[in-house]
């Protein structure tokens, strides 16, 4: 507020309507929203009056926040919807696109599909023209969302092809694995366990190089239980194993238990009970470190195991 008054004092209404701008967002954040909403109003009129476009465009995306926040989605649609128009006037891109962003997420909320598709489709568009790679990952990662929240997961993958290939391309190496494992959940929800094979190898790799062993070790895990889905209780034993030492390795002691559960259901299929007997002891022994009762999967080994003695 000092500022706005020291920038009033001396006529300087752009610096004014910015410390206004500061001050509603502070606002914002401390959930003081009528405090918040007269600081936008009082901005957004000097912007006007001075032609301040940008800082005007600025005003209307953050006066969409702030009834968002408040569930005034009708209000928060207004104004994204005069951002874009001023930014688009101001030939904006970037800021446009990333408000159509918000804009998609704020249909989404309220599950309104088509909308919130259309708005980040032309987001995708915009950041594709304007050559940025960074927010064509973004819009992407957020298509895929909307189309998830949808159960479209032929287009949920599209997507993230997509974004996983832009996030290459700028060498964002760790959210493009993140990206390729959710790649690889959608392919295994459509049935395609090849490709959801290779999207989870391809993101282990990513980890195993970067030093991200617990999320490397979480590839492993979602590559077993790819393979027990089909059967291959030889390959997925291998993978649940590998998984445990790097769960091990950071001191997750309850995800190493997790994959030793995988790794009995691997040897049960198997029918290795020499093998099998031993995971259960190991896994035993940590749900006793743990002081947790025993998975459902290591109970019924158990009860296994004593039928077979």
């Amino acid at each position: 507020m000092e500022a706005y008054e020291i920038h009033s004092r001396i006529g300087d209404g752009m610096g004014a309507a910015n410390a206004l701008e500061g001050l509603g967002n502070i606002y914002r954040v401390q959930s003081r929203y009528q405090d918040a909403e007269r600081a936008f109003v009082e901005a957004r009129e000097i912007y006007s009056r001075i032609g301040g476009t940008l800082g005007l465009g600025n005003i209307y995306r953050g006066m969409g926040k702030l009834y968002s926040e408040q569930r005034r989605y009708e209000d928060a649609e207004r104004s994204y919807r005069e951002a874009i128009d001023v930014y688009d006037s101001a030939d904006d891109g970037g800021s446009k696109a990333r408000t159509l962003m918000t804009l998609a997420q704020l249909y989404q909320a309220q599950k309104y599909y088509v909308e919130a598709e259309k708005a980040i489709s032309e987001a995708l568009a915009v950041f594709i023209n304007l050559a940025d790679d960074a927010g064509e990952a973004g819009a992407s990662l957020l298509s895929s969302q909307i189309f998830k929240s949808q159960s479209k997961h032929d287009k949920e993958a599209e997507a993230l092809v997509q974004a996983a290939d832009a996030l290459s391309r700028i060498g964002r190496d760790v959210p493009q694995a993140v990206t390729l494992d959710l790649l690889g959940n959608a392919y295994f929800m459509q049935s395609k366990y090849a490709e959801a094979e290779e999207s989870y190898r391809l993101a282990q790799a990513i980890f195993s190089r970067t030093g991200e062993t617990h999320r490397s070790g979480g590839e492993l895990g979602s590559l077993g239980v790819l393979y027990l889905h089909q059967n291959r209780h030889g390959e997925a034993a291998g993978c649940f194993a590998q998984a445990r030492v790097a769960f091990a390795t950071v001191g997750d002691t309850n995800a190493e238990a997790k994959a030793l559960d995988g790794l009995m259901e691997a040897y049960f299929g198997q029918s290795k009970f020499t093998e099998l007997r031993l995971a259960c002891a190991d896994a035993r022994k940590l749900y006793e470190r743990m002081r947790v009762p025993l998975s459902e999967r290591c109970a019924q080994v158990v009860e296994i195991l004593q039928g077979v003695e």
